[in-house]
Formats: C-alpha cells, structure tokens, sequence
C-alpha cells in the first residue's frame, strides 16, 4: 500500500507540472491551451494536498497539539495521547463520512469535471484518504506515546 501510496503522490505531481508547463507553452507560444486543463489542475492539487496529509499521518508529521500529553507523568500523559488519536480518527471518519456524500450528491448531479471525467470521481480522494486516516490515527491510539 505504501508503494501505491507514493506512485499516485508521484504521478500526480508530475502530471501537475507536466500540465502546467504545457499550458504555459501553449498559451505564450500559440495562443491556446489544453482544453480542460484547469480543472485537471484543480483536481490534481486537491489529490496531492490530500495524498500529502496521508503520507504526513503515516510517517507522524502531521500537526498536532500533545504539550500536556508530554509534561503529564506516564499513565497519565499515554491516556491523552490515546484520547487525541481517537478523537482525531473519529473526526476523520467524520470528514470522510461527509466526503462521500459528497461524492453521492454529485453523482446524482451528473456534471463533468473534464475530458468526460464525473465529477464525483475526482472528489473519491476526500473519503478515500479520511478513511486511511482514521485508520491510521486509531490505530496510532493502541501504540505508546512518542
């Protein structure tokens, strides 16, 4: 999973500049761009941004507020730390809940992001990535405190 994790962080951002670079030729040089290229832009900053705090969960770069977890003795601060990481998976569950009917309303929607691509499918990342993050934050909660 990590290998996938960071191909599609890869990908994507290489498709980014790719794009980008392309438009930039093309609007300077011809008069003209990629027809759909900025709402691929749009979607691929939303997948690196939340690919991005995927890989920050995993590798535990994420920003979080654990002052009084680390000056509390022992028991004490170990039991914050387990109450944060499971108050930070269930509200990433929460975002992720929300994210997919997100994704249902657009569905129902039935608009197109770009070259024929629905629009709920560029928005898949937002439940997809706050599922794994919950995963990782609960999962986080049952290890000792860094």
């Amino acid at each position: 999973m990590l290998r996938l994790e960071k191909a599609v962080l890869a990908a994507a951002f290489g498709l980014l500049l790719l794009i980008a670079l392309l438009q930039i030729l093309l609007r300077n040089g011809f008069s003209t761009s990629v027809p759909g290229a900025e709402e691929l832009l749009q979607t691929l900053v939303l997948w690196l941004a939340m690919l991005g705090a995927l890989g920050a969960t995993r590798e535990g770069n994420h920003i979080r507020i654990d002052l009084l977890a680390q000056v509390l003795p022992g028991p004490w601060g170990q039991r914050l730390h387990r109450l944060s990481a499971l108050a930070t998976a269930g509200l990433c569950a929460f975002a992720g809940y929300h994210g997919a009917l997100l994704c249902l309303l657009e569905q129902e929607e039935g608009r197109l992001a770009f070259w024929g691509l629905p629009v709920w499918a560029t928005l898949l990342i937002i439940p997809g990535a706050f599922a794994a993050m919950a995963l990782r934050f609960f999962r986080l909660a049952w290890r000792p405190a860094p």
